[in-house]
């Protein structure tokens, strides 16, 4: 049990320094044009806190980016590292809550439809016992048995006959409408309902993967949108103390406010493209 957990930890760690390794290489990777600039860095983060959780992706958006204003832009790598740390921070978290709505919702509506399909399907004894009628072994009563005797060794007729020798079971599921039994599959009678009830089970539970894929992809979108304007708050505000006016930090706003709308498209993609591989 401690060995797949230090694996699980080792491999956790190993992620997590694969994707800072990836925020510094996205941060380098940007396009730049006049006072415009944009980089792949806040996708990476983003990305990071969907597949990884809030940890690692405020280490990876932290120091992945801290290391990459370092090397273009040291001015601002200080205010970088707690910035794309809280963004990270902030959008595992929001992440990690909608899984667990995605789960939830998956488990309640996989539960109401098994049971909504059980209802209206049920079972062939259970069928017999709703109408009411009678079984294979009620078809002879008591009192006829009483009445006319039957000697295994002198069979007075084809029906004693039947009985002797064990076949009356198999004429009486006939006329019931039940198929007899064979040798080659036993419980035939039910086989049939079995295929039904795993074939429609499996139809519904892919349909409802596909609504969890949908609702998945439908809230990422909010939350990076979220955690990427928190970014643009946090670099107005360091940039009002760098300028020491907030007349020059309202120049910048915009422009982070297109690389946050850019990098929440990028990220949402990738992250749909997950969760349809992974559903």
């Amino acid at each position: 049990m401690k060995t797949n957990k230090f694996r699980l930890s080792t491999r956790l760690i190993a992620y997590t320094a694969l994707m800072t390794a990836l925020t510094y290489v996205g941060t380098l990777l940007g396009f730049s044009g006049g006072q415009f600039y944009f980089n792949l860095g806040d996708s990476v983060i983003l990305i990071c806190a969907y597949l990884l959780g809030p940890i690692p992706a405020m280490i990876a958006g932290g120091l992945g980016a801290f290391l990459g204003d370092l090397t273009v832009y040291p001015a601002t790598m200080l205010y970088t590292l707690v910035i794309k740390a809280i963004e990270g921070l902030v959008a595992g978290l929001l992440f990690m809550l909608l899984k667990k709505v995605c789960e939830k919702y998956f488990a309640k509506h996989v539960s109401e439809r098994m049971k909504d399909y059980m209802s209206s399907h049920p079972a062939p004894d259970a069928q017999e016992d709703l109408t009411g009628s009678p079984s294979p072994d009620d078809s002879i009563s008591v009192s006829d048995l009483k009445q006319a005797p039957i000697m295994p060794e002198e069979p007075t007729s084809d029906v004693a006959a039947d009985v002797a020798t064990g076949e009356t079971a198999a004429v009486s599921n006939s006329a019931e409408g039940a198929a007899p039994q064979s040798d080659e599959m036993p419980g035939s009678d039910v086989y049939p309902y079995e295929i039904d009830a795993k074939t429609s089970a499996y139809d519904n539970i892919k349909a409802l993967k596909k609504h969890v894929v949908l609702l998945t992809v439908a809230l990422s979108l909010p939350i990076c949108i979220f955690s990427t304007a928190l970014m643009a708050v946090g670099y107005f505000i360091a940039q009002a103390f760098i300028y020491g006016t907030y007349a020059a930090a309202l120049i910048a706003l915009p422009l982070d406010c297109v690389q946050a709308a850019i990098s929440s498209a990028v990220a949402t993609t990738v992250i749909a493209i997950f969760s349809y591989k992974s559903k």
